[in-house]
This record gives structure tokens, sequence and C-alpha cells, in this order.
């Protein structure tokens, strides 16, 4: 045999391991945010049987106890400082994190997400989540809404495409609550300012920026309106991208 040839062999065996390693790696990389995105999809159908089974109960226990839908007060199992309802608080069962808390629509952008109670990863992988220190929808004050813009279904991929005056709607058990978009910029990771408390009722959406880094964020800040949601979902619709 060649010594040559021999020689040879090692590096050949190296290079097809090296090669095979490196299309591995190529496929997982490829693989992984779609099956993110498979997991974040599968979640949020969980969420939405669970909310619908939630709110199913609620209203149940409303007309057992001679309550309309719309008149069950709430007590809610979320430490938060104290907020005054702009109308009677929406949900009348205990909330844990991790639990659905509603669902948010937002027409211009073809966005409609069960948003859950928490921010942390293991919360923000089943969609856009409610920083539970801020008030609920219907509360006067900032709800703060934070999701993933790139990975697990990225419900927030389209955020920078809100214009100001596009309509969003907050569906809690059964009431739905219309925002209208006041301000889209971007601030420092590390500036915390969006999420501090306001004196009007306000709605704070944030996600990564740009998309696939994380240098900054991306904030949605709009304002309550009394503007009747359905309407508002409607105008909206009229005028989603295609």
């Amino acid at each position: 045999m060649d010594p040559t040839t021999a020689n040879r062999r090692p590096v050949a065996r190296v290079i097809g391991i090296t090669g095979a390693a490196l299309v591995a790696l190529g496929l997982i990389g490829f693989a992984a945010p779609l099956l993110s995105d498979l997991m974040g999809a599968v979640w949020q159908g969980d969420l939405e049987n669970e909310l619908e089974r939630a709110v199913g109960l609620r209203r149940w226990r409303g007309m057992e106890a001679g309550v309309g839908g719309r008149g069950v007060t709430a007590t809610v199992a979320l430490q938060m400082k104290p907020a005054t309802p702009r109308r009677t608080h929406p949900s009348g069962r205990d909330l844990g994190t991790g639990d659905p808390l509603g669902r948010l629509e937002i027409p211009s952008i073809g966005l409609s997400a069960v948003v859950v109670s928490g921010v942390e990863p293991e919360h923000l992988a089943k969609g856009p989540g409610h920083y539970p220190s801020t008030p609920m929808p219907g509360q006067r004050g900032n709800v703060c809404i934070a999701g993933h813009r790139v990975t697990f279904g990225h419900p927030f991929r389209r955020l920078d495409e809100l214009s100001v005056g596009d309509r969003i709607v907050f569906d809690v058990d059964g009431l739905p609550y219309a925002y209208t978009v006041a301000e889209v910029y971007a601030v420092p990771r590390d500036d915390n300012s969006p999420l501090e408390p306001t004196e009007s009722e306000t709605l704070t959406l944030t996600t990564c920026h740009p998309p696939h880094g994380s240098a900054e964020r991306l904030i949605v800040r709009a304002r309550g309106t009394d503007e009747d949601p359905i309407d508002a979902w409607l105008m909206g619709d009229d005028a989603q991208a295609p």
C-alpha cells in the first residue's frame, strides 16, 4: 500500500466527520425555529381550550348567582398595586402564572393570540405574557404585555408595522377593551421606563428589537378608548394588510 494513501485516510476520515457534524448543526439550526414555532402553536391551542373552559365556568357561576356576565366582581390571585377600574373588573376566576388571561387582537397586523399571566421564559414560550405587577385591562394604569418576535410563534413579529391610530382589542373573559396606538418607538434593553405606572388607562406592548437581536426593545404604547370594541375591531380589519 502506498504510504501516502495510508496517511490520507485519517485526514479524510476527520474531514468526513467534521463535514457531517457541520451538516447536522446546520440542520439543527434550521429546524430549531420551526420546532419552537410548532411548540408555540400547540401551547396556543391548549391555552385557547383552557380559556374557553374558564370563561364558560365564570359565566355559569354568574348565572347561578343571578348575576350577568358583565356584572361579576373579580378577585384575581395576583400581587399588584390597587388600581381604579374604569369598568367592572373582568375576571371572576383565580389566575396563576402561566394561566391564560385573555385574547389580544390587532387586526391591522393579523394578530390574534392568547395572553398568559407572567413574563418568564416558560410563560412567553406559550404566547404573549402579562406583567403580573401591572394592572389588568379595564383598570386605570399601565397594562404591560411582552411577547416574542422571532421564536415560539413570533406573535409580535409585525409589531413594528403598527401606526398611530391603529386599533387594539384585549378581550378578557368575554369583556373586550379597546385601545388606540399612540406611539411606536425603541428603547435600550435596560430601559424600564415604558413599564412605569401611568395615570390614564394605557396598554404597553414590548418585544425584542431588532429581529434576531436584543440590543433594544420595541415599544408600542396605546391609550384606552370608550370606542365600541367591535367597531374598533372592524375598522382595524378593514385596514389589515394582505
